[in-house]
């Protein structure tokens, strides 16, 4: 079993779409790639939601990055975020994403129902 950690982040006020992802590339994910237990790291990016001209999700919250950080456990997790590592991930955060507006959310095992959708619809 695994364990997973999702993150989803608005950018910092004062940043642009462009500016945001740019700093994550270029200086956050070398930090998040030293977290101690990492299994496995990807990141999305949703498209900017001021180019598109409306909020890509209907309460209109606005996520400029996405993460998945896998674990072998919640507390291998746990560790990797006490480690002198992980506090420099989580400092570095700041940086870039608004912390307070972001949804963390860690799962300890996906499990995918799928459901036929008739090609008439």
């Amino acid at each position: 079993m695994t364990c997973k950690m999702i993150i989803l982040s608005p950018r910092k006020e004062g940043l642009t779409h462009e500016e945001c992802i740019e700093y994550l590339e270029q200086e956050h994910v070398s930090l998040v790639e030293e977290l101690p237990g990492l299994k496995r790291f990807t990141t999305s990016i949703p498209f900017d939601p001021e180019r598109i001209g409306y909020p890509l999700d209907p309460d209109g919250t606005r996520f400029d990055v996405m993460a998945k950080l896998q674990f072998e456990s919640l507390d291998d997790l746990q560790a990797a975020f006490d480690s002198e590592p992980g506090q420099a991930v989580l400092r570095d955060a700041q940086n870039f994403v608004d912390v307070d507006g972001g949804v963390m959310i860690a799962i300890d095992d996906e499990t995918l129902r799928h459901q036929t959708i008739p090609a008439d619809l």
